[in-house]
């Protein structure tokens, strides 16, 4: 192709997706506990960037944070400056995809939410930039839903690759070809289910997916099975030497890099937790995190879905042994929990296999905590 043919393309493309980049990246840095801290790394950064590396991965590449994750955080080095900036990899499990790859992604949003709250608290005028790829997007994507407000807003920036809860209905959203050009059709979503990333992250935040990645473009949510099938492709893989048509790599990192610059006033401190209401009732709910849709039923025995509970924090009552859920990857429960689902009517039963944290036929709160029988 010539010269001429070549720079009228760049123009085209560039005109086509000038506002998905309009948005600027950021990438996150989080340092204390669970990081791998440079030596010399300055105790109040005004840039701190944290890498998450994908399932698999050790501490390699640049800055530790994995082949493809480093290779954009490097990309966004380049447009930061260098004297006050700091570049850390979370030190989490990374695990291979299979049966321990769910603690490891709780594992790593819990890590990270200590690591951000601790900087925002030692250090409240630092920029945070956060960048994840497949698993290390996961554990992004669950720990940005447990920020509050006030310290979503010390997150400058968010670049999200390959995500398996990408929701591909959002502005933040862009698809490209494992060449780096338009799309031929919407991408599908997330192979873990779609979660939406925070309204407030949205004008900062970038989820980026090649079409036919089956990790964040799945024909359907087909869970952890349909996972471990989906990271060995080449189009998931791909993501680092990004692209042959358009130098992706170097165009997310530097708007990225801008995200993180952007002008912005850090919040105030925090207002003091309000006075504890007198006497309060005895608790009679449990809370427990879910890590996908479930339908719920009538009764611990039943097979007829009646209404679906939706993932993430929800309340249970107590527990009843019932039929066994199982998946292809062995993880199994029998214990079912009374609870209100979000769709159907109340007093219905949802299996503790949906449970985040606990193993095989556990039926615990967050807290630890038994949940009793009914």
């Amino acid at each position: 192709m010539g010269t001429a043919k070549r720079e009228h393309r760049r123009r085209r493309i560039s005109r086509r997706w000038a506002s998905a980049l309009a948005v600027g990246l950021t990438v996150a840095t989080l340092g204390a506990v669970g990081l791998q801290e440079p030596a010399d790394a300055a105790p109040c950064p005004t840039y701190w960037v944290i890498g998450v590396r994908g399932s698999g991965e050790g501490f390699v590449g640049p800055y530790g944070m994995g082949n493809t994750v480093g290779t954009y955080a490097q990309a966004a080095a380049g447009n930061l400056p260098g004297a006050t900036t700091q570049f850390n990899s979370l030190a989490y499990p990374a695990a291979e995809v299979g049966p321990g790859y769910l603690e490891s992604v709780v594992q790593g949003w819990s890590i990270l939410l200590s690591n951000i709250r601790s900087k925002i608290s030692q250090c409240p005028s630092t920029r945070i930039g956060l960048i994840g790829y497949s698993q290390g997007a996961h554990v992004v994507n669950e720990a940005l839903h447990r920020l509050t407000s006030r310290e979503l807003d010390y997150v400058r920036a968010v670049l999200q690759i390959a995500d398996p809860r990408s929701d591909p209905n959002t502005p933040y959203h862009l698809a490209t070809t494992i060449f780096g050009d338009p799309p031929p059709r919407p991408t599908r979503g997330g192979v873990m289910t779609r979660q939406t990333l925070p309204a407030a992250v949205y004008s900062r935040a970038i989820d980026f997916c090649f079409v036919n990645d089956l990790v964040c473009d799945a024909p359907s949510a087909g869970g952890l099975a349909a996972l471990i099938e989906a990271v060995t492709l080449s189009f998931h893989t791909g993501y680092r030497t990004c692209c042959n048509s358009f130098n992706w790599v170097s165009i997310l990192g530097s708007s990225f890099a801008t995200g993180m610059k952007a002008a912005w006033t850090p919040p105030g401190p925090p207002n003091p937790p309000p006075n504890p209401p007198p006497n309060p009732p005895p608790a009679t709910r449990y809370w427990v995190d879910t890590f996908a849709n479930a339908s719920v039923y009538a009764s611990p025995t039943s097979t007829t879905a009646t209404g679906t509970l939706y993932a993430g924090t929800n309340y249970v009552y107590c527990k009843v042994w019932g039929r066994e859920i199982r998946d292809a990857a062995g993880n199994y429960n029998h214990w079912w929990l009374k609870t209100d689902p979000d769709v159907g009517p109340a007093n219905q039963y949802v299996s503790a296999y949906y449970l985040t944290r606990w193993g095989n036929d556990v039926a615990k709160d967050n807290n630890g905590t038994v949940i009793p029988n009914c």
